[in-house]
């Protein structure tokens, strides 16, 4: 699956692009692999790979919690280098929507 989102990441705007893989698990979770690019409105790019588990919340609902790791030159974007985010991502009928928090 790919999914494309607009939002703001260290404080500029950006877009993202994340294609991802869910497999389903004997308990009902799903367990989600990926990787994907930044581009921010000045062109800087940044790249990650990230992993998750899903589950299902409700019919065409599916909530995601995990991890992603970055790497990029970008200027703008350089304080993603050598730390952990965390997400949360929900899935409601084919839209999306989520939030990245710095992982201290």
């Amino acid at each position: 699956m790919t999914d494309h989102q607009v939002g703001t990441l260290c404080g500029v705007q950006a877009e993202a692009t994340v294609t991802y893989l869910g497999t389903m698990r004997p308990n009902g979770t799903i367990s989600g692999v990926g990787t994907g690019f930044v581009v921010t409105a000045s062109g800087q790019t940044a790249t990650f790979e990230g992993k998750g588990v899903g589950r299902f919340t409700g019919p065409g609902q599916i909530s995601w919690r995990g991890a992603l790791f970055y790497e990029t030159d970008s200027e703008e974007l350089s304080r993603l280098n050598g730390i952990a985010t965390v997400f949360e991502y929900m899935v409601i009928d084919g839209k999306s929507e989520g939030r990245l928090f710095e992982w201290k």
